[in-house]
């Protein structure tokens, strides 16, 4: 019986490690849908105006407001640093292609983090099998 709940503890343990945010599109106001095409179109780390505002409803969580307008955001695909046309396109592209989302995961630092990843505000990490620690994006920031 011992062995029985340790494997299950074990499997449960692991699965929760797999947990990624998932968007539910019915969850987002309809507006952006037509608006999709014009995010991301720039090269900028500094998100626009569409762009903060889009990425709060997407992220958005029960009782929570963000305000990611004009912040400065890091891209990170899997463990590499990417930019936010990536991120976009890929979001684009699920929508238009399957109506599902981009396994995401929005993380936003405090004064001292911002201080050692250069600047940024926060990083959106995508289609990373891990749960990243902010010592790892802060590291893979460093490093790019």
């Amino acid at each position: 019986m011992k062995n029985y709940l340790v494997l299950f503890f074990v499997l449960v343990g692991y699965s929760c490690l797999a947990q990624q945010f998932r968007v539910d599109w019915k969850d987002i106001p309809e507006h952006w849908c037509e608006k999709l095409d014009t995010l991301g179109q720039d090269g900028l780390s500094i998100l626009s105006e569409e762009e903060g505002l889009f990425l709060a409803d997407y992220f958005k969580q029960e009782g929570q407001s963000l305000d990611l307008k004009g912040k400065k955001i890091a891209f990170i695909c899997s463990v590499s640093k990417t930019d936010k046309a990536r991120f976009f396109q890929d979001v684009k592209s699920r929508y238009f292609q399957l109506n599902s989302s981009v396994s995401s995961r929005l993380y936003v630092f405090d004064e001292n983090q911002k201080e050692q990843t250069g600047g940024y505000d926060g990083a959106i990490v995508f289609w990373s099998k891990q749960m990243l620690k902010p010592k790892k994006i802060i590291s893979i920031l460093k490093s790019s």
